[in-house]
Protein backbone atom coordinates (compact mmCIF):
# COMPACT_ATOMS: atom_id res chain seq x y z
CA UNK A 1 0.00 0.00 0.00
CA UNK A 2 1.26 3.66 -0.68
CA UNK A 3 0.31 6.37 0.87
CA UNK A 4 -0.04 10.58 -0.09
CA UNK A 5 2.19 11.95 2.48
CA UNK A 6 1.95 15.58 0.40
CA UNK A 7 -0.87 16.51 2.54
CA UNK A 8 -0.51 20.49 3.77
CA UNK A 9 2.38 21.51 3.86
CA UNK A 10 6.14 19.63 4.02
CA UNK A 11 6.35 17.06 6.42
CA UNK A 12 7.49 17.95 9.78
CA UNK A 13 10.42 17.27 11.24
CA UNK A 14 9.21 14.70 13.78
CA UNK A 15 12.19 15.77 16.22
CA UNK A 16 11.97 19.14 15.93
CA UNK A 17 9.78 19.48 18.90
CA UNK A 18 12.56 17.65 21.05
CA UNK A 19 14.41 19.92 23.85
CA UNK A 20 18.43 20.04 23.71
CA UNK A 21 20.37 18.53 26.68
CA UNK A 22 21.23 22.46 27.28
CA UNK A 23 17.40 23.38 27.32
CA UNK A 24 16.60 20.68 29.39
CA UNK A 25 19.36 21.40 31.83
CA UNK A 26 18.39 25.17 31.60
CA UNK A 27 14.99 24.18 32.59
CA UNK A 28 15.93 22.52 35.35
CA UNK A 29 15.41 19.19 33.66
CA UNK A 30 18.61 17.62 32.88
CA UNK A 31 21.89 17.18 34.52
CA UNK A 32 23.22 19.06 37.12
CA UNK A 33 26.60 20.97 36.87
CA UNK A 34 29.61 20.72 39.95
CA UNK A 35 31.25 23.57 41.28
CA UNK A 36 33.71 23.25 38.76
CA UNK A 37 31.22 23.31 35.81
CA UNK A 38 31.45 19.81 34.75
CA UNK A 39 28.51 18.20 34.31
CA UNK A 40 27.21 15.76 37.29
CA UNK A 41 24.73 12.84 35.49
CA UNK A 42 21.29 12.88 37.21
CA UNK A 43 20.65 10.02 39.15
CA UNK A 44 17.88 7.55 37.61
CA UNK A 45 17.20 5.19 40.59
CA UNK A 46 13.46 5.12 41.61
CA UNK A 47 12.34 5.43 44.69
CA UNK A 48 10.96 1.68 45.64
CA UNK A 49 9.05 2.48 49.04
CA UNK A 50 5.66 3.34 47.66
CA UNK A 51 5.97 -0.41 45.95
CA UNK A 52 6.86 -2.39 48.89
CA UNK A 53 5.62 -0.57 52.09
CA UNK A 54 1.65 -1.24 50.37
CA UNK A 55 1.11 2.16 49.86
CA UNK A 56 1.33 2.15 45.84
CA UNK A 57 -2.19 1.86 44.43
CA UNK A 58 -2.15 0.08 41.12
CA UNK A 59 -4.25 0.95 38.38
CA UNK A 60 -8.26 0.17 37.86
CA UNK A 61 -10.45 1.03 35.18
CA UNK A 62 -12.43 3.90 36.41
CA UNK A 63 -13.38 6.24 33.83
CA UNK A 64 -16.30 6.15 30.89
CA UNK A 65 -19.17 4.13 30.69
CA UNK A 66 -20.60 1.29 32.51
CA UNK A 67 -20.91 -1.89 31.57
CA UNK A 68 -24.38 -3.60 32.74
CA UNK A 69 -22.89 -4.73 35.38
CA UNK A 70 -20.89 -1.90 36.52
CA UNK A 71 -18.26 -2.31 35.49
CA UNK A 72 -16.13 0.73 33.39
CA UNK A 73 -12.95 0.10 30.76
CA UNK A 74 -11.14 3.01 30.74
CA UNK A 75 -7.88 4.00 33.00
CA UNK A 76 -6.97 7.24 33.95
CA UNK A 77 -3.82 8.61 32.75
CA UNK A 78 -3.67 5.73 30.03
CA UNK A 79 -3.54 5.48 26.64
CA UNK A 80 -6.44 3.06 24.47
CA UNK A 81 -6.72 1.75 20.99
CA UNK A 82 -9.79 0.99 19.32
CA UNK A 83 -9.28 -1.28 16.23
CA UNK A 84 -11.68 -2.32 13.84
CA UNK A 85 -13.11 -2.25 9.93
CA UNK A 86 -15.21 0.72 8.87
CA UNK A 87 -19.17 0.61 10.06
CA UNK A 88 -18.35 -1.65 12.71
CA UNK A 89 -19.37 0.67 15.50
CA UNK A 90 -16.05 1.98 17.17
CA UNK A 91 -17.39 5.94 17.12
CA UNK A 92 -20.53 4.79 18.42
CA UNK A 93 -18.53 2.77 21.08
CA UNK A 94 -16.22 5.72 21.56
CA UNK A 95 -19.02 8.23 22.03
CA UNK A 96 -20.59 6.10 24.65
CA UNK A 97 -17.74 6.95 26.53
CA UNK A 98 -17.93 10.34 25.79
CA UNK A 99 -21.49 10.68 26.51
CA UNK A 100 -20.82 8.93 29.67
CA UNK A 101 -17.90 11.56 30.90
CA UNK A 102 -20.13 14.79 29.60
CA UNK A 103 -23.02 13.31 32.04
CA UNK A 104 -20.89 13.40 34.74
CA UNK A 105 -19.84 16.90 34.84
CA UNK A 106 -16.49 15.97 33.21
CA UNK A 107 -14.83 17.86 29.96
CA UNK A 108 -14.06 15.90 27.12
CA UNK A 109 -12.23 16.91 23.89
CA UNK A 110 -12.50 15.14 20.83
CA UNK A 111 -10.07 15.30 17.64
CA UNK A 112 -11.34 13.72 14.66
CA UNK A 113 -8.23 13.16 11.44
CA UNK A 114 -11.49 11.89 9.13
CA UNK A 115 -13.98 14.46 9.37
CA UNK A 116 -13.86 17.97 9.00
CA UNK A 117 -17.00 19.41 10.67
CA UNK A 118 -18.35 17.96 13.93
CA UNK A 119 -22.21 17.45 12.53
CA UNK A 120 -21.82 14.10 12.19
CA UNK A 121 -20.09 13.39 16.04
CA UNK A 122 -22.69 16.21 17.75
CA UNK A 123 -25.84 14.27 16.12
CA UNK A 124 -24.55 10.90 17.84
CA UNK A 125 -24.26 12.56 21.44
CA UNK A 126 -27.77 14.35 21.08
CA UNK A 127 -29.45 10.74 19.93
CA UNK A 128 -27.46 9.14 23.33
CA UNK A 129 -29.27 12.03 24.84
CA UNK A 130 -26.77 13.78 25.76
CA UNK A 131 -28.25 18.28 26.44
CA UNK A 132 -27.31 20.27 23.98
CA UNK A 133 -26.41 22.88 26.78
CA UNK A 134 -24.26 20.01 28.22
CA UNK A 135 -22.47 19.52 24.81
CA UNK A 136 -21.98 23.26 23.93
CA UNK A 137 -20.09 23.32 27.59
CA UNK A 138 -17.89 20.43 28.17
CA UNK A 139 -17.21 18.64 24.82
CA UNK A 140 -14.20 20.31 22.92
CA UNK A 141 -13.88 20.12 18.76
CA UNK A 142 -10.53 20.71 17.84
CA UNK A 143 -9.95 21.49 14.32
CA UNK A 144 -8.06 19.32 12.58
CA UNK A 145 -7.89 20.42 8.72
CA UNK A 146 -4.53 22.37 9.64
CA UNK A 147 -1.62 20.81 11.03
CA UNK A 148 -0.43 20.64 14.05
CA UNK A 149 2.71 22.24 14.70
CA UNK A 150 5.00 21.00 17.28
CA UNK A 151 3.86 21.66 21.01
CA UNK A 152 1.12 23.24 19.55
CA UNK A 153 -1.46 20.40 20.99
CA UNK A 154 0.08 20.30 24.28
CA UNK A 155 -0.22 23.83 24.66
CA UNK A 156 -3.98 24.05 23.49
CA UNK A 157 -4.87 20.92 25.86
CA UNK A 158 -3.34 22.76 28.91
CA UNK A 159 -6.43 24.89 28.91
CA UNK A 160 -8.92 22.34 29.33
CA UNK A 161 -8.46 21.72 32.70
CA UNK A 162 -10.92 19.22 34.22
CA UNK A 163 -10.99 16.94 31.13
CA UNK A 164 -10.55 13.40 31.51
CA UNK A 165 -11.07 11.93 28.05
CA UNK A 166 -9.43 12.71 24.60
CA UNK A 167 -10.64 11.00 21.93
CA UNK A 168 -8.02 10.50 18.89
CA UNK A 169 -10.28 9.38 16.12
CA UNK A 170 -8.50 8.08 12.96
CA UNK A 171 -4.52 6.98 13.73
CA UNK A 172 -3.91 6.22 10.21
CA UNK A 173 -5.10 9.61 8.95
CA UNK A 174 -3.39 11.70 11.81
CA UNK A 175 0.01 10.08 10.49
CA UNK A 176 -0.19 10.67 7.01
CA UNK A 177 -1.51 14.08 7.36
CA UNK A 178 1.41 15.12 9.19
CA UNK A 179 3.96 13.26 6.58
CA UNK A 180 4.13 10.12 8.55
CA UNK A 181 3.98 6.25 7.41
CA UNK A 182 1.77 4.62 10.29
CA UNK A 183 3.98 1.33 9.11
CA UNK A 184 7.11 3.28 10.61
CA UNK A 185 8.20 3.50 13.95
CA UNK A 186 8.74 7.03 13.95
CA UNK A 187 4.96 7.57 13.26
CA UNK A 188 4.42 6.08 16.23
CA UNK A 189 6.76 8.31 18.26
CA UNK A 190 5.77 11.33 16.74
CA UNK A 191 2.22 10.04 17.61
CA UNK A 192 2.43 9.96 21.38
CA UNK A 193 4.78 12.34 22.04
CA UNK A 194 2.74 15.18 20.22
CA UNK A 195 -0.97 13.75 21.16
CA UNK A 196 -0.80 11.04 23.78
CA UNK A 197 1.22 12.30 26.20
CA UNK A 198 0.28 15.89 26.93
CA UNK A 199 -2.81 13.98 28.05
CA UNK A 200 -1.74 10.93 30.17
CA UNK A 201 0.71 13.51 31.80
CA UNK A 202 -2.40 15.37 32.66
CA UNK A 203 -3.92 12.02 34.42
CA UNK A 204 -6.85 12.00 31.64
CA UNK A 205 -7.24 9.06 29.34
CA UNK A 206 -6.85 8.96 25.79
CA UNK A 207 -8.85 6.39 23.67
CA UNK A 208 -7.58 6.31 19.50
CA UNK A 209 -9.77 4.91 16.96
CA UNK A 210 -7.83 2.72 14.00
CA UNK A 211 -8.08 0.20 11.75
CA UNK A 212 -6.84 -3.68 11.67
CA UNK A 213 -4.91 -4.89 9.02
CA UNK A 214 -6.82 -5.24 5.86
CA UNK A 215 -6.12 -9.09 4.61
CA UNK A 216 -9.32 -11.25 5.12
CA UNK A 217 -6.83 -14.07 6.62
CA UNK A 218 -5.38 -12.31 9.31
CA UNK A 219 -8.30 -10.08 11.01
CA UNK A 220 -6.98 -12.82 13.80
CA UNK A 221 -4.02 -10.58 14.38
CA UNK A 222 -3.99 -8.64 17.75
CA UNK A 223 -2.87 -5.25 16.54
CA UNK A 224 -3.89 -3.12 14.58
CA UNK A 225 -2.39 -1.68 11.00
CA UNK A 226 0.99 -0.79 10.68
CA UNK A 227 3.19 -2.26 12.92
CA UNK A 228 2.84 -4.44 15.85
CA UNK A 229 3.98 -1.01 18.19
CA UNK A 230 0.46 0.68 17.75
CA UNK A 231 -0.45 -2.52 20.08
CA UNK A 232 2.59 -2.95 22.49
CA UNK A 233 3.02 0.41 23.38
CA UNK A 234 -0.27 0.66 24.61
CA UNK A 235 -0.62 0.98 28.43
CA UNK A 236 -3.77 0.82 28.98
CA UNK A 237 -6.31 -1.56 26.62
CA UNK A 238 -5.97 -2.43 23.51
CA UNK A 239 -9.95 -2.83 21.92
CA UNK A 240 -10.73 -4.69 19.11
CA UNK A 241 -14.51 -4.63 17.97
CA UNK A 242 -16.17 -6.87 15.42
CA UNK A 243 -19.30 -6.48 13.85
CA UNK A 244 -22.25 -8.77 15.34
CA UNK A 245 -24.79 -10.56 12.37
CA UNK A 246 -26.69 -7.63 12.37
CA UNK A 247 -24.19 -4.66 12.19
CA UNK A 248 -24.80 -1.15 13.45
CA UNK A 249 -26.65 0.93 11.11
CA UNK A 250 -28.77 4.37 11.14
CA UNK A 251 -32.67 3.37 12.42
CA UNK A 252 -31.48 0.21 12.98
CA UNK A 253 -30.71 -2.20 15.71
CA UNK A 254 -27.15 -3.87 16.08
CA UNK A 255 -24.49 -5.17 17.78
CA UNK A 256 -20.68 -5.44 17.98
CA UNK A 257 -18.39 -7.69 20.13
CA UNK A 258 -16.12 -6.13 22.18
CA UNK A 259 -12.36 -7.61 22.81
CA UNK A 260 -9.51 -6.89 24.93
CA UNK A 261 -6.17 -7.76 22.61
CA UNK A 262 -4.12 -6.18 25.35
CA UNK A 263 -4.86 -5.22 28.96
CA UNK A 264 -1.12 -3.62 30.77
CA UNK A 265 -3.02 -3.73 34.27
CA UNK A 266 -5.35 -6.67 33.93
CA UNK A 267 -8.38 -4.60 35.31
CA UNK A 268 -10.32 -4.91 32.29
CA UNK A 269 -9.31 -8.76 31.09
CA UNK A 270 -10.34 -9.80 34.87
CA UNK A 271 -14.17 -9.38 34.03
CA UNK A 272 -14.12 -11.02 30.76
CA UNK A 273 -13.77 -14.10 29.27
CA UNK A 274 -10.84 -15.87 27.66
CA UNK A 275 -11.62 -16.37 23.87
CA UNK A 276 -10.64 -19.12 21.63
CA UNK A 277 -8.33 -16.74 19.92
CA UNK A 278 -4.33 -16.39 21.44
CA UNK A 279 -4.76 -13.27 23.32
CA UNK A 280 -8.33 -12.01 22.98
CA UNK A 281 -10.48 -11.61 25.94
CA UNK A 282 -14.23 -11.11 25.29
CA UNK A 283 -15.76 -8.32 27.16
CA UNK A 284 -18.83 -8.15 26.04
CA UNK A 285 -21.67 -7.13 23.51
CA UNK A 286 -22.12 -3.67 22.71
CA UNK A 287 -25.67 -3.15 21.51
CA UNK A 288 -27.65 -0.13 19.53
CA UNK A 289 -30.92 0.04 19.33
CA UNK A 290 -32.86 2.94 17.87
CA UNK A 291 -35.67 4.29 20.49
CA UNK A 292 -38.67 7.15 20.86
CA UNK A 293 -40.42 8.86 17.99
CA UNK A 294 -39.13 8.71 14.57
CA UNK A 295 -36.26 7.09 16.35
CA UNK A 296 -34.84 9.91 17.87
CA UNK A 297 -32.70 8.47 20.60
CA UNK A 298 -30.55 5.61 20.86
CA UNK A 299 -29.92 3.11 23.89
CA UNK A 300 -26.31 2.02 23.72
CA UNK A 301 -25.15 -0.23 26.06
CA UNK A 302 -22.55 -2.85 26.82
CA UNK A 303 -24.04 -6.75 27.92
CA UNK A 304 -21.41 -8.24 30.57
CA UNK A 305 -20.54 -11.97 29.42
CA UNK A 306 -21.25 -14.50 31.36
CA UNK A 307 -18.23 -15.79 33.74
CA UNK A 308 -19.67 -18.80 35.39
CA UNK A 309 -17.85 -22.16 34.71
CA UNK A 310 -20.24 -23.20 32.06
CA UNK A 311 -19.40 -20.47 29.97
CA UNK A 312 -16.00 -20.34 30.41
CA UNK A 313 -15.50 -23.79 28.78
CA UNK A 314 -16.67 -22.68 25.55
CA UNK A 315 -14.49 -19.93 25.09
CA UNK A 316 -15.98 -17.63 22.64
CA UNK A 317 -19.55 -15.94 23.50
CA UNK A 318 -20.20 -13.85 20.74
CA UNK A 319 -23.57 -15.55 19.68
CA UNK A 320 -24.72 -16.75 22.99
CA UNK A 321 -24.17 -12.88 24.69
CA UNK A 322 -25.93 -11.17 21.39
CA UNK A 323 -29.37 -10.02 22.38
CA UNK A 324 -32.68 -11.01 20.66
CA UNK A 325 -32.08 -8.80 17.69
CA UNK A 326 -29.40 -11.27 16.74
Amino acid sequence: MTYDLSYGTAPIDPYADIPSIGELAANGHGPETGPSGETQPESRRVDLTAYLDGTYVAPEPQLGARRDDGRQLLYPGHWHTCMATTGAGKTWLALWHVAAELDNGHTVVYLHFEESTPAGTLARLLALGVQREVIRERFIWLDCDRLWQPGEFAAEFAAFHDATLVVLDGINAACTRHGHNPSEPVSLGWYRRTLVTPVTASGAAVLSLGHPVKARDRQDERHGFGYTGWLDEVDGVGFRLLPGKAPIRRGMDGTAHVYSVKDRNGGVEQHGVVDRREGWVFIGTFAVNPIGINDKYVDARLIAPDTSDKAVKFGDQRDRQAPSNE
